[in-house]
C-alpha cells in the first residue's frame, strides 16, 4: 500500500467512526459508545466533526445527544443519555460548541430542566456567560424557566462567572 493509500484509508476510517459516534449517540447506547472508543484508541478521527443531516441546526454530537434524550417523550433525560454525554465529554467532545443559535449543550440541558446533566456539564467547564442569539446565558433560561436545581448546579460550580 501507498502513503497516498494509507492516507486516503485513514480518512475513510475517520469519517466511519465519526458517523459510528453518532448513530450510536442516538441510540443512547453508552456501553456500545465505550467499546467504539476503547477499541479505536489508536485511531484519529474528529468526535467534534458536525452532521447536518442528523442535526441541521449546528450542533456537535453532544448537543445532538441530549436534544434526542430530550425528545424521546420521557420527563426526565435518561441516565443512558447522560451516561453517554460523559463518554462523549471524557473524550473530547466540545462541551462549549455553539449551534446556530448560538446554545451549548448547557443551554438545552437546562432547557430539559435535567440538573444532573448541567452538573456534568459544568464538572467539564461548561460556560454558563454565553450568550445565544438573543443574548440570554444559561443561567437566565434556567431562572426563567424555573429550573432552581440547574440555577443551583451553575451557581455551586461557577459563582463568580455568572454573579
Amino acid at each position: 500500500m501507498t502513503d497516498t493509500e494509507d492516507k486516503q484509508n485513514k480518512v475513510k476510517i475517520a469519517r466511519v467512526l465519526e458517523k459510528a459516534v453518532w448513530h450510536i449517540t442516538k441510540e443512547h447506547k453508552p456501553k456500545k459508545l465505550e467499546s467504539l472508543f476503547s477499541e479505536n484508541k489508536d485511531k484519529t478521527f474528529n468526535i467534534n466533526a458536525l452532521d447536518e443531516d442528523l442535526d441541521e441546526d449546528g450542533g456537535n454530537v453532544l448537543i445532538y445527544c441530549i436534544k434526542e434524550g430530550g425528545r424521546i417523550g420521557k420527563k426526565t433525560i435518561s441516565k443512558e443519555c447522560i451516561a453517554c454525554c460523559s463518554l462523549l465529554l471524557e473524550n473530547g467532545a466540545g462541551v462549549n460548541h455553539k449551534d446556530h443559535f448560538g446554545r451549548t449543550a448547557l443551554f438545552w440541558s437546562v432547557g430539559f430542566k435535567c440538573s444532573q446533566l448541567v452538573e456534568l456539564l459544568m464538572k467539564f467547564k461548561a460556560d454558563p456567560t454565553v450568550e445565544d442569539q438573543d443574548g440570554k446565558n444559561a443561567l437566565e433560561v434556567a431562572i426563567q424557566l424555573g429550573a432552581k436545581e440547574c440555577v443551583q448546579a451553575i451557581l455551586e460550580n461557577e459563582p463568580q462567572k455568572v454573579i
